[in-house]
């Protein structure tokens, strides 16, 4: 009697230390699964973020070869295809600054183009 009451005491405890042990494991994997969602949701705001950069790259890329900038049609100097818009919109430039302002704008859409397609990379690898 005195033996099986014993065994029975034996067998509490190593019940008591697993229930310690898948105690100590559940809370473990709750700071993982706590962890894991803070950044899943990191991720999906980054994404967004990502997303409406591109949007507006996008819309941008669109502007330009709406404009004509975008497509280098004229010669540098030559005259630029404008819409009602652009006219209102930028100021009036002399010869000179012409070819200078067609330059900076190539080289702002080869920007601009570079990102949206790094965008579209970064998108499509996820």
């Amino acid at each position: 009697m005195l033996k099986e009451i014993h065994q029975k005491e034996m067998r509490i405890q190593q019940l008591n230390s697993k229930f310690s042990q898948l105690l100590e494991e559940k809370s473990i994997l709750s700071a993982q699964l706590s962890d894991a969602s803070q950044s899943l949701r990191e991720h999906q705001h980054h994404y967004s973020n990502l997303s409406n950069h591109c949007a507006v790259l996008e819309k941008q890329v669109q502007k330009l070869q709406a404009t004509g900038r975008l497509n280098g049609d004229a010669a540098p100097g030559a005259p630029q295809k404008n819409d009602e818009i652009n006219r209102r919109s930028e100021p009036e430039t002399t010869g000179e600054e012409q070819p200078r302002q067609l330059c900076t704008s190539k080289q702002e859409l080869n920007e601009l183009q570079k990102l949206l397609e790094e965008e579209r990379d970064r998108e499509a690898d996820r």
